[in-house]
């Protein structure tokens, strides 16, 4: 009885001063749980968090009526805390002309002032509407606004949550400093010069109207993103709001390669992942660029967290967030950056708050300029092609960009390799790309040789002459048109409507014993390659367990007459089976868990070592006798080597008859004449000298005088005897010749 009437003092006196100072359903309390154990129940209570310290298990969030109520009968007995940000957001709101602050109507106007001043590096374009109709502005900041040139691209955005506003006023006010201080301060004209940066400074340009974390739907934006795994976020919804599809949208069509958004209500670097306890392929290069900007904010370095910075989960888990949702999905270094514990402080707070984080946030832009830059074109013609690039570290595809063939990524100190293939051309492996320190640059150019098809099929006529084998349990594989309605799963076929996946329903079987063959004769050829789509998702691996294993997945095996041995992408597999594999013994290889496989993705297997004979290509699947997953899916396989005609005619080009090239001596040990005779003498030319890799090797920008160009090349004494190509290239032309060096 005592401990009931003590239960209904607390709350009599909680709400008498929850009502004194709240006129809101939402307001803030302080928790103290007694270890993470208890965030996943007080979060099904909670609204949302604000604030959560693993080191003293204090956390601040916001809370409802009901949400309190149920806290202090489960007893937690919050603390109710003063709304200092609702305050200074209903102040904001009711004067906008007295406060630093930017309303909506504010932001439009000085988004299209700065795009007016200064049209030759900023414009103004918007990725959509929101809920209510505003539009959500983006700036374009770049020294050739007007063009796409080879640059690593950058996006900085903010107040996501509406009523989270210190990064929009902070990104307008980084805006303001990059066009009136271009042209007269160095640091800033080299950023400008060498990035194209985006910036979206609102978000959420409802919220911040209403002064709340969600949007004019009541759903919470960084909820709402898909998740790498494929369970619904935090908002309970496959569903995307407006302002969600827009970013996903917008940033799909760019190659971000570093980005950063804004947020409030701590002071911390975070770090994907934020769904899961698994570290990201580039935990140590987040750990670094969060740290490259914690140890330039004092106030976030020797703050709360250690360092300054903290691995999203680690914290607290977050389910659809936009950093996990970019990374996982374009491969972009996406961090999230928390400038205040306030939410809305006192605008008289901003000017200290910025002081204190300009040179982080320009040293992000400036770490953005580092990594490898590297772009894509035929061995033949010189001209860029669209490509995909595996990067071994950190584990992903990317699309290079037209019309340049582009592509851009953040790398730390140490050895690298990418593979890069294209349709119609053979495969690429480039290894060695070497980077001495943790903001160092490489300019990489990688030549495909065309390709002759030994094998293709897109599976929309028929099956591809593909077979399945059966063993004891069932045999999964299946040709034709797959169910697409699984939220979980892929929502398109990369060609048509027909492939091969194992099961065209949905969820492989337990005890799957499958077998897919392709048979191939590459008897008259010497070099292969196995290239094809996939996508795949099997049942979640355990990564706590050391070494990790998978009771699902599947591996590739080739078989000939006199042996069958299992094969490998040049980046490996994910991880080893467990012993409850139904067809794939314990200890191999396989690719599994279920996020690696997504989304839609190249797979690509060399075959030199089996030309000259008869093969058969197995995808064996597997799984245990519980817990199914969607499985995996397979479409335009191809077999392919490079071209015979180039082979044969030692890559001989199709060149335009107004553009002439001569190398003397040809060979050459010491040094040679390159002389290039073009019809515009008032064009500019690159010159560009690649390995037989495709690496670059020299490269350097000539004018035309009389119509002709001289330079001698005097190879460094690191370059070692071999064939180069040698390309030169103009907006309108591309020749490129053979040079072999003989020491």
């Amino acid at each position: 009885m005592k401990r009931a009437y003590f239960f209904i003092f607390l709350t009599i006196i909680a709400l008498a001063k929850i009502s004194s100072c709240l006129q809101n359903d939402e307001f803030p309390v302080r928790i103290q749980l007694s270890g993470r154990w208890q965030l996943g129940e007080v979060k099904q209570i909670i609204m949302y968090v604000e604030d959560y310290s693993p080191k003293t298990g204090e956390m601040k969030a916001y809370v409802d009526w009901e949400g309190y109520a149920k806290l202090l009968q489960l007893g937690y007995f919050p603390v109710v805390l003063e709304d200092t940000s609702a305050i200074n957001a209903q102040y904001a709101l009711t004067h906008p002309d007295d406060v630093m602050y930017h309303n909506y109507t504010q932001l439009s106007t000085w988004a299209h002032n700065l795009a007016v001043s200064y049209p030759s590096i900023v414009r103004l374009d918007s990725i959509g509407p929101s809920v209510q109709g505003r539009w959500i502005w983006c700036l374009r900041i770049t020294d050739n606004v007007s063009m796409n040139e080879k640059e690593p691209e950058f996006f900085y955005g903010s107040t996501i949550h509406g009523n989270e506003p210190v990064g929009t006023e902070f990104l307008i006010w980084l805006c303001d400093s990059l066009t009136q201080r271009y042209g007269t301060n160095a640091r800033l004209t080299r950023i400008v010069d060498s990035l194209d940066l985006y910036i979206i400074p609102m978000i959420n340009p409802d919220g911040n109207a209403l002064a709340r974390r969600t949007n004019a739907n009541s759903v919470d934006l960084n909820r709402n993103f898909p998740v790498p795994d494929g369970v619904t976020g935090e908002d309970g919804t496959y569903s995307l709001q407006p302002e969600t599809a827009a970013l996903i949208s917008y940033l799909s069509q760019r190659q971000t390669s570093f980005a950063a958004n804004f947020h409030t209500g701590a002071v911390v670097a975070n770090y994907p992942w934020d769904f899961d306890t698994v570290r990201a392929p580039d935990d140590a290069l987040f750990i670094d660029r969060c740290l490259a900007y914690s140890s330039r904010y004092p106030t976030m370095y020797y703050g709360d967290f250690d360092q300054g910075i903290t691995n999203g989960y680690d914290w607290y888990e977050a389910d659809g967030s936009l950093q996990d949702w970019d990374y996982h999905e374009n491969c972009a270094l996406h961090i999230t950056i928390e400038l205040s514990n306030t939410f809305w402080p006192s605008d008289a707070s901003l000017p200290s708050i910025w002081a204190n984080n300009y040179e982080a946030m320009v040293h992000l832009l400036e770490l953005a300029i580092s990594g490898l830059h590297g772009i894509v074109i035929d061995s033949v013609t010189g001209n860029p092609i669209s490509a995909r690039i595996w990067f071994d570290q950190p584990g992903r595809w990317v699309k290079n960009q037209m019309p340049h063939g582009d592509f851009h990524h953040q790398f730390l100190a140490g050895t690298y390799s990418i593979t890069v293939v294209a349709d119609g051309y053979y495969p690429k492996r480039v290894t060695g790309i070497y980077f001495p320190h943790d903001s160092a640059s490489v300019n990489l150019t990688v030549a495909l040789v065309p390709a002759d098809t030994i094998y293709f099929s897109n599976f929309e006529a028929t099956n591809g002459g593909l077979t399945t084998q059966s063993f004891t349990f069932y045999q999964d594989w299946e040709w034709g048109t797959p169910s697409l309605s699984d939220p979980d799963g892929p929502i398109y076929v990369p060609s048509g409507s027909k492939l091969w996946t194992t099961r065209l329903s949905g969820d492989y079987r337990d005890s799957s014993q499958s077998r897919l063959i392709l048979s191939a004769n590459l008897t008259e050829h010497t070099h292969a390659a196995l290239v094809f789509d996939e996508w795949y998702r099997f049942q979640a691996v355990t990564w706590a367990t050391v070494p990790s294993v998978a009771h699902d997945g599947g591996r590739i095996r080739v078989a000939t007459s006199s042996d069958t041995v299992t094969v490998k992408p040049p980046w490996g597999y994910v991880t080893q089976t467990s012993t409850y594999n139904f067809l794939i013994p314990s200890g191999d290889s396989i690719f599994a868990d279920d996020e690696p496989g997504t989304p839609w993705h190249k797979s690509i297997i060399f075959l030199d070592e089996f030309c000259g004979q008869p093969i058969s290509i197995w995808w064996d699947f597997g799984s245990s006798t519980r817990n199914r997953q969607l499985g995996w899916y397979i479409d335009n396989v191809a077999i392919v080597e490079p071209s015979s005609a180039l082979v044969a005619n030692d890559f001989v080009e199709n060149l335009p008859e107004q553009v002439k090239m001569e190398i003397s001596p040809n060979p050459f040990n010491s040094n040679c004449v390159i002389s290039i005779e073009i019809a515009n003498v008032a064009e500019l030319l690159n010159l560009e000298i690649l390995d037989v890799n495709g690496r670059s090797v020299h490269e350097e920008c000539l004018h035309a005088k009389s119509g002709v160009l001289r330079m001698v090349w005097k190879p460094t004494e690191d370059i070692p005897s071999g064939i180069y190509f040698v390309n030169a290239k103009t907006e309108s032309q591309s020749i490129t010749r053979r040079a072999i060096l003989i020491r």
